[in-house]
């Protein structure tokens, strides 16, 4: 580039932050146009339609940049930006590996392909990408941040604390760092003090929707649920809403007469979470003119038992007309629920007469020992996976001499768990499985509704059996999801369910052992122990 093409360029960067974009992008343009293409006005013009909301036009002027001069470091670091915005984190994080191999010192290219590898949940080598930039940038309270919150997800809150406060001496006013801060206090079992520093990080940043969702979350583990209900509702407004849909009708909240109006209510986030919510629909009923109800497609046939929905619809089918939606889960804040006057503690939902039948023919005679269901791990998509699900081999051992048939309710098995429950890697205990028979939670709620107890982990099968009424032992970890509150063995939301806690985070073996002697106490009087089935 001659110095007449590099004042144009320069001339072209000063418009560009100025804010000026249109001049810009003409003024690039005309670099582009006038000889050889030049990296730089073409990554100018990338970072304007970025800028403009156009990430694709934005990424394919990067690729253009990066094809043209394959050491231009600023257009791979946007590109992978680019890709990351839309999705492809993998790809993005193949764009800072190549900014990487040109200039193994750029702090930020480490620090963002850290960011890239924690969206695909590889939080112990985003780890190591945030510690090399933190490294090569003592100043960089970002890389701090990043660390911290890549330490939470390895479920190390202690240790994450340590690079919060590293960032907070660089930069006191960084609001991600401060709501990540409360999140590790959370997770450490300091309530107030995590509630401290949401409002700190709002205090900065009002909008800041992750550190509302954060102390609502945290006001609603401690049972503070008037105060957390509004908060509850920016898990809509975060990056990981998952689920979060809007309509072009109006949302129903409270103040808003539903009478002579149809209703349309929506699941959102996981089974469990629609299984415990849906309660609210006879609620809902005797307020609004109809109300439409429509859940995912594994609980439509369970749901069919539920009173209060004239219409009940299969995600991804075609809605009916409505006036006003609502999310299940904003339901609770609509009907400012407390913990003593939460719904439907009872059995709310049924199983089907004639599924009971066909699954007392599969479970074949009594003989005279209890029947106990078992389920161990949920969805290892979940963010929070690691710490609710277990091996069912440690499971198995604890219920080793306890005389009952044990009944899988376990759909999807992990590969590591198959062996066990197969009986090839030596089954401290026999385990009946179901597997594929389970066609829908309709068949699953019909086998839990012959069982004379459910013990389970906290997944969605927990929700199912103590929906029916069936006597359900929930085994939780340290820090439970907030529904399960802290310090008691009882649930407002089910009546039927019995808690064992984790005494300090991972630790299992106590829960386990504890859970095992009492079944052996109680299976030590036979099926006489138990509260028989429906």
């Amino acid at each position: 580039m001659n110095s007449s093409e590099a004042k144009r360029l320069a001339a072209s960067q000063d418009l560009h932050r100025q804010g000026r974009l249109q001049e810009a992008a003409a003024a690039y343009a005309a670099i582009c146009q006038a000889g050889p293409v030049a990296p730089a006005a073409l990554h100018g013009l990338g970072v304007i339609a970025c800028q403009q909301g156009d990430l694709a036009r934005g990424a394919q002027l990067f690729r253009q940049a990066v094809a043209s001069h394959a050491g231009y470091v600023p257009a791979w670091k946007d590109l992978g930006a680019a890709l990351r915005e839309m999705g492809d984190a993998a790809a993005a994080a193949g764009c800072f590996e190549k900014a990487l191999a040109i200039a193994p010192g750029d702090a930020d290219a480490y620090n963002s392909r850290g960011e890239a590898l924690s969206a695909l949940n590889q939080h112990a080598q985003a780890l190591c990408s945030f510690e090399e930039a933190a490294r090569l940038d003592p100043q960089d309270a970002r890389a701090r941040s990043n660390a911290g919150a890549a330490l939470l997800e390895l479920g190390r809150p202690a240790d994450a604390l340590d690079w919060f406060d590293r960032a907070l001496s660089i930069r006191p006013g960084h609001a991600k760092a401060l709501s990540n801060r409360g999140w590790a206090l959370h997770h450490l079992g300091r309530h107030a003090e995590a509630i401290e520093q949401f409002e700190r990080a709002l205090a900065i940043d009002p909008d800041y929707a992750q550190a509302r969702l954060n102390r609502g979350l945290t006001r609603l583990l401690l049972g503070q649920f008037e105060a957390g209900w509004p908060d509850y509702e920016a898990r809509r407004l975060t990056a990981a809403a998952h689920g979060a849909r809007d309509f072009r009708q109006p949302r129903w909240r409270a103040g808003i007469d539903p009478a002579g109006k149809t209703i349309l209510l929506h699941g959102e986030q996981g089974l469990g979470d629609t299984l415990q919510f849906c309660r609210y629909v006879p609620l809902v009923a005797r307020q609004a003119s109809r109300v439409i109800l429509e859940v995912p497609r594994p609980l439509f046939a369970l749901l069919r038992t539920l009173d209060g929905a004239a219409d009940l619809v299969a995600a991804g089918d075609a809605l009916p007309n409505f006036d006003l939606h609502c999310p299940l889960l904003s339901l609770p804040g609509v009907f400012s629920t407390r913990p003593d006057d939460i719904p439907s503690p009872g059995a709310y939902l049924a199983a089907d007469p004639e599924r009971i039948d066909q699954w007392r023919g599969w479970l074949g005679p009594r003989r005279g020992r209890p029947r106990i269901g078992l389920a161990w791990s949920g969805s290892a998509a979940l963010k929070n996976d690691r710490n609710r699900s277990l091996p069912l081999r440690d499971l198995l051992d604890a219920v080793q001499g306890v005389e009952a048939d044990f009944i899988s309710l376990q759909k999807e098995v992990r590969e590591a768990d198959a062996g066990v429950l197969g009986g090839k890697t030596g089954s401290p205990a026999a385990i009946r499985h179901a597997g594929e028979d389970l066609r829908d939670f309709a068949d699953t709620a019909a086998l839990a509704a012959l069982l004379d107890l459910v013990v389970t982990v906290d997944t969605s099968v927990a929700h199912l059996a103590a929906a029916i009424g069936r006597p359900t032992w929930i085994l939780l970890p340290c820090v439970p999801d907030w529904r399960w509150q802290l310090d008691r063995t009882d649930s407002p939301w089910y009546r039927s369910v019995r808690l064992w806690r984790q005494p300090c985070p991972g630790e299992w073996r106590i829960v386990l052992r504890s859970v095992g002697a009492a079944l052996r106490s109680l299976g030590a009087n036979g099926a006489d122990g138990f509260e028989g089935p429906a």
